[in-house]
């Protein structure tokens, strides 16, 4: 998923809160999603909900959000003008785990002894107007491993105005496990419409960076060659992090360089070019003054076809300006 830096403030003489999302889609179901809190319409008789989704470590490195960090408030964004006629008993749970995804196989009693409770309320209540939702937490110390996030809340005499529907990215059915029910003890929900992860926003206190840096290895998510200013979404792995700690991509087309600045200073590893030439791709990465280049990674971006007249004819040969086949076109 691409993740991105929203904003920073300062907490105390030294240690900088940063917020960071993860999930940039914009899609929004009609009804409802497990996660963070399911309510699929004003009339339900749904009597509550449990759920799990999970933040993989690459997502949280990707994100910057580094191992040692301090987590002080969640959010998620609420995308219509509903809530409960009352308040309703929720609860918010968190885990440092190697999971990538999550099978519906888990059960709620297995969240219980995994998952620690970082947020309960008796009466709980979401804002009538759409918009992020946040919810401060109990300090929860990240490890660098996988995130996940349970959530139960109890409906009991409740009504709601509407579903809750709250903003998603696609591809994230396999990230969430939920149940329809207060006293549901297997997450095994399988409706579709209903299993998709929301996106996220994670406020954050991090340890300073330690120089000199670990810069790491390069990476892109290009899966080959590109075609010209196609955006490459460039990261780092096996590097460190930590406050105070950027990165400033530069690019050359030889390996050894000479290399150029391509972005400004940032806080996070990652980055998007649209790179029209191949090329090779280095991060910069600085704490106190001290400075580490990673691995560079590789970009190919195919060259244009020269401008002219082109046949797909497949009584001649493939070469020149013909091809025999519209793959073969195509490729």
């Amino acid at each position: 998923m691409a993740c991105m830096v929203i904003m920073g403030q300062l907490m105390g003489n030294k240690v900088q809160a940063q917020t960071v999302q993860i999930g940039t889609g914009t899609e929004i179901t009609t009804s409802t999603l497990y996660s963070p809190l399911y309510r699929f319409s004003g009339t339900s008789t749904t009597t509550g909900a449990r759920s799990n989704i999970v933040f993989t470590a690459a997502e949280m490195a990707s994100a910057g959000i580094p191992s040692g960090s301090v987590i002080t408030t969640i959010a998620f964004n609420k995308t219509n003008a509903s809530q409960f006629s009352t308040g309703v008993p929720y609860t918010v749970y968190m885990a440092n785990t190697a999971n990538t995804t999550l099978a519906t196989t888990a059960t709620w009693a297995s969240i219980l002894a995994s998952h620690t409770p970082v947020f309960t309320n008796a009466s709980y209540n979401v804002p009538l107007a759409a918009g992020w939702v946040s919810i401060s937490v109990t300090p929860f110390p990240y490890t660098g491993a996988s995130l996940e996030i349970a959530t139960e809340y109890i409906l009991g005499a409740a009504t709601s105005t509407a579903n809750i529907a709250w903003e998603y990215s696609l591809s994230t059915t396999d990230k969430v496990v939920g149940v329809a029910s207060a006293t549901g003890t297997t997450l095994n929900g399988s409706v579709s419409t209903y299993k998709h992860r929301p996106n996220i926003r994670i406020t954050y206190t991090a340890p300073p960076c330690t120089a000199p840096p670990t810069a790491g290895a390069s990476t892109s998510n290009a899966g080959g060659a590109v075609c010209a200013a196609t955006a490459v979404t460039l990261s780092l792995t096996g590097n460190s992090n930590g406050d105070g700690q950027t990165f400033v991509w530069q690019s050359s087309a030889n390996v050894g360089g000479p290399f150029a600045d391509v972005s400004a200073s940032l806080t996070t590893p990652s980055f998007v070019v649209n790179p029209t030439t191949t090329a090779y791709y280095r991060a910069a990465v600085t704490c106190s003054g001290q400075t580490g280049f990673s691995t560079p990674v590789l970009v190919t971006v195919n060259p244009a076809l020269a401008g002219g007249t082109y046949t797909i004819n497949s009584a001649v040969a493939t070469g020149g300006s013909n091809f025999q086949t519209f793959a073969a076109a195509a490729s």
